[in-house]
């Protein structure tokens, strides 16, 4: 015989054909229920993270997944969540929150991200040096060159120097 899934796999799987199908309000309401049932289930609020994205609350779907961190799923088992969440992050000059979305799955060798967060690093650290951080600046190319991944781990020893030199000036 049939037995019926729970309300919140239910919920959640609801909101899952939503979210493939682009209806981002839709699955707000959808998975903001299912986290209701089940609050602690921390991949309906990845999901609801998603969503929140599809509807450009990136606040809230930050605090989603903050929670889900702390249950123990963090973006590692949303690698596109984070990527797009990144890039938002990263077009509003928001270098850290992007950067701490990414880490841990170039830190987890998910495919492509150890690329995406060298790249990352190397806009952030152009961007510090521009506006004179030069010891954020150089954390950043640092992780470059170490990551040696992307399409601008090559400018790493470069701009490292670079920023070496200007750290000398700055103690003369």
């Amino acid at each position: 015989f049939l037995t019926k899934p729970p309300e919140n796999e239910r919920l959640y799987q609801e909101g899952q054909k939503q979210l493939q199908l682009g209806q981002f309000a839709f699955a707000l309401k959808t998975l903001n229920e299912a986290v209701a049932v089940k609050p602690d289930d921390p991949r309906a609020l990845l999901a609801l993270a998603r969503a929140y994205v599809g509807v450009d609350q990136v606040d809230k779907a930050w605090e989603c997944i903050v929670k889900a961190q702390q249950l123990g799923a963090g973006v590692v088992a949303e690698p596109q969540l984070a990527s797009d969440l990144a890039k938002y992050y990263r077009q509003h000059g928001q270098y850290q929150r992007a950067v701490e979305l990414l880490r841990p799955l170039a830190q987890n060798n998910v495919n492509g991200k150890k690329a995406e967060l060298c790249d990352l690093d190397a806009a952030w650290g152009d961007q510090m040096l521009h506006e004179g951080d030069l010891k954020q600046a150089l954390r950043c190319w640092e992780e470059v060159k170490e990551l040696h991944d992307g399409s601008r781990a090559g400018e790493a020893d470069t701009r490292l120097a670079t920023i070496y030199q200007k750290l000398g000036e700055d103690m003369a």
